[in-house]
């Protein structure tokens, strides 16, 4: 994770509610930086991934009670993925790409009577 924002998230000078929501921020970054294969590990990086981009009502509210604009958040997001520190590997992506399309065809295939 970058250095600069590693040590924003665990500045010990905020109350412990802005760690807490901080923390929440914290592991967000973790999940996206994940690099292995275990399957579960990998939906929650597309979820994290999925919350920085789309950056929902849930998204600021994380970063407002965290104390951080969301605008500086999805910077630092951005910048990282332009910098390669955020990237989904060959084997992620088509797992999750599999696993989206399993879920489709299942769930969303079944015929009403």
């Amino acid at each position: 994770m970058d250095f600069e924002l590693r040590n924003e998230f665990e500045d010990r000078e905020y109350s412990p509610e802005i760690r807490l929501w901080r923390a929440v921020l914290q592991k967000a970054f973790e999940d996206v930086f994940y690099e292995g294969m275990e399957r579960p590990l990998i939906m929650h990086k597309d979820n994290a991934f999925t919350w920085f981009v789309d950056a929902n009502n849930d998204f600021e509210m994380v970063c407002y009670y965290a104390q951080f604009d969301p605008s500086y958040v999805q910077t630092k997001f951005h910048r990282m993925i332009d910098e390669k520190k955020i990237y989904f590997s060959e084997g992620q992506a088509d797992y999750i790409y599999w696993r989206k399309n399993y879920y489709d065809k299942r769930f969303h295939s079944k015929k009403i009577l």
